[in-house]
């Protein structure tokens, strides 16, 4: 139980008591039904304290930041494709410092920690509440326990029990049954018999749970025997009421029976309470008429009852124009002197990284400007994410296996593994300095999802199986990829900074996340419960949802839920409501959109695979849209 929560609930619960007890005494004659509900409304808003805060966005918001931004990510295979990640970045101030700083540090977020006094402090009182929770429930049901004991010796065909020394009481939720005591006369009997079922009109064995829940969870607070008690008497004398004008009993009978029963019976009956009080209560509500009141007493406590509410900022509203409908102009990326290039990322300036090869066939990873070439790095490498600051992360195949690296203009530093796993692939970073992407072992059968940070690389944990891959993260620092449940399962996650978070699949086996925007939307796959390879979206608020195409992969999304990537073989757009939106049938795939709408890729041009710029222009109502 959450310390901060159960105290949040315990002052919305004593202050509606204060509220109830305040509408009590200045009407004394509500009527007891009423003063009934009144009263269990506080436990009810005990335990309704205990679930979390609803939000109002009624705060202004936020200021924006208004540095261009673009989304890269990858699933690392020859085969896989990639999508963007946040990349207005500046430099990587704490590498460049340290450039000879090659230390390893493990940090996971299941790490274990010394534990602090505050620590122990709070898990002393949480144990402590735990002792008196089920100390509670015992004496709770004991009680209970103890009457069926006895009556277990008893066997009667009908639904109402004559057992000496006990009663009248109901037991019982599903088959209730009426206990009344042996001794009673025929009309006693009677107004015995119609107190009881007035709690069973009332529904008052169901009634009186939430009470008991809420004993058992805040036995330490006091406001909860204050209304316990105070509804139980109401109760009571609601009952007495009903019985009355049932039977047409006066009052002198009614309160002459009461007064016999807690002579006979002094043990804790339902209806003959021991407690001088409520008795007192009980015989002066017989004789004081009671009155109907105005509803607006009862505003406050009902207003009270409702969750707790948390003011929250509003989300921003960018106003720009929406990235859809459009048409495209097609710039095919050219190669280094061979036969092909493929794009992996944009940034929002118009930036292209990826790699194309060159006469002698070797791929090297490339920026293009412009469409002009530019090789960034000699030797079998891909480059998967730019930054508006001229940041590249790129990927080179070395003697010794991959390895990551981070570079802009003649600076390059080498992002460093785990023990165990020293091969290294980035594939996003933030503006503050946060890189992503994964270590995995020289045998390629292990890979682990790493943050690199401060020339530090921090492992992010698994879902209980042996690997993990990162592959995108957004401004916040949350970072999406798919991690193993166990050898035979994979699964998309989330990383909030805190724990790797189960995104589930749509019924099938395995599901991998591949993009986050700004507003927490993730794409990627998922296998269904057939067996079929379908994109999603997932949000906060819908969960997972699959998008129309068949053996699809969604690989990118823009801030305004623009999705890219690619189904049945081609490359595939979906708009922000999830429609599929026609391509050029010679697109093979799109990893990447930039916050202008512009795609990159690979297509086919003749014989030839080619990278792909598409740059959005206004469709005209007069011309057929390119390249749609």
């Amino acid at each position: 139980m959450e310390g901060e929560r159960l105290l949040s609930a315990s002052l919305w619960g004593t202050g509606l008591a204060l509220a109830v007890a305040l509408v009590c005494r200045c009407f004394p004659k509500i009527p007891a039904a009423v003063r009934f509900w009144l009263w269990w409304a506080v436990p009810a808003k005990l335990l309704l304290g205990l679930i979390p805060a609803l939000t109002l966005a009624l705060l202004p918001a936020p200021k924006q930041n208004t540095l261009p931004s673009t989304e890269i990510a990858l699933e690392i295979s020859p085969q896989t494709s990639a999508s963007k990640q946040k990349t207005s970045f500046p430099a990587l101030r704490n590498l460049e410092k340290s450039p000879r700083d090659t230390g390893t540090k493990i940090l996971t977020h299941e790490r274990e920690k010394k534990p602090t006094g505050r620590k122990l402090l709070i898990s002393f009182f949480q144990f402590f509440w735990l002792i008196g929770a089920l100390f509670t429930f015992v004496r709770a049901v004991n009680g209970p326990a103890r009457i069926c004991a006895v009556l277990r010796t008893y066997r009667s065909q009908s639904d109402v029990w004559e057992v000496p020394g006990m009663g009248p009481l109901v037991l019982g939720l599903f088959r209730p049954v009426i206990v009344l005591p042996t001794g009673l006369s025929d009309s006693e009997k009677r107004l015995a018999l119609a107190h009881e079922q007035a709690h069973l009109t009332r529904r008052d064995p169901w009634l009186a749970l939430v009470p008991l829940a809420a004993r058992v969870v805040f036995w330490f607070l006091p406001t909860v025997y204050l209304a316990e008690r105070m509804l139980a008497t109401a109760r009571e004398e609601a009952c007495d009421a009903l019985a009355r004008q049932t039977t047409g009993a006066t009052a002198r009978e009614y309160g002459a029976l009461l007064l016999k029963l807690t002579r006979s019976s002094p043990g804790t009956l339902a209806m003959a309470s021991p407690v001088y009080s409520q008795l007192q209560s009980r015989l002066k509500t017989l004789v004081v008429p009671q009155k109907r009141v105005a509803i607006w007493p009862l505003l406050l406590p009902g207003a009270l009852l409702l969750p707790g509410w948390r003011l929250a900022e509003r989300a921003p509203v960018t106003k720009k124009a929406s990235l859809l409908p459009i048409s495209y102009q097609r710039l095919d990326l050219p190669t280094l002197g061979g036969l092909y290039s493929d794009a992996f990322a944009i940034t929002d300036s118009g930036q292209v990284v990826g790699a194309a090869n060159g006469r002698d066939g070797l791929g090297r990873a490339t920026l293009w400007t412009d469409g002009t070439p530019q090789v960034l790095s000699e030797g079998r490498s891909i480059a998967f994410a730019a930054s508006e600051t001229g940041g590249v992360l790129l990927s080179r195949l070395k003697p010794g296996g991959r390895q990551a690296q981070w570079l802009r203009g003649a600076a390059r530093q080498s992002l460093p593994g785990l023990p165990g796993f020293p091969e290294t692939v980035a594939v996003g970073m933030t503006d503050s300095g946060l890189i992503i992407g994964s270590a995995r072992s020289r045998n390629g059968v292990g890979t682990r999802a790493v943050v690199w940070e401060g020339g530090q690389v921090r492992e992010l944990g698994a879902l209980g199986g042996p690997s993990s891959q990162a592959a995108a993260v957004n401004s916040q620092g949350w970072v999406v990829g798919k991690a193993d449940l166990s050898p035979t399962e994979t699964h998309a996650f989330l990383y909030d900074g805190t724990q790797l978070r189960d995104l589930g699949t749509l019924g099938g086996r395995h599901s991998k996340a591949t993009a986050i925007n700004r507003a927490g939307q993730v794409v990627g796959m998922s296998e269904t419960a057939t067996g079929e390879r379908v994109a999603f979206v997932w949000s906060e608020k819908t969960g997972m949802r699959a998008l129309p195409g068949t053996d699809a992969l969604a690989l990118s999304i823009a801030d305004d839920g623009t999705i890219v990537g690619q189904a049945e073989g081609h490359a595939a757009l979906w708009s922000p409501e999830g429609k599929r939106l026609p391509l050029d049938p010679s697109l093979r795939i799109a990893r990447g959109i930039n916050q202008r709408g512009e795609i990159v890729g690979q297509g086919q041009v003749g014989e030839d695979l080619r990278g792909f710029l598409l740059k959005p222009v206004a469709a005209s109502a007069t011309s057929a849209p390119p390249n749609r």
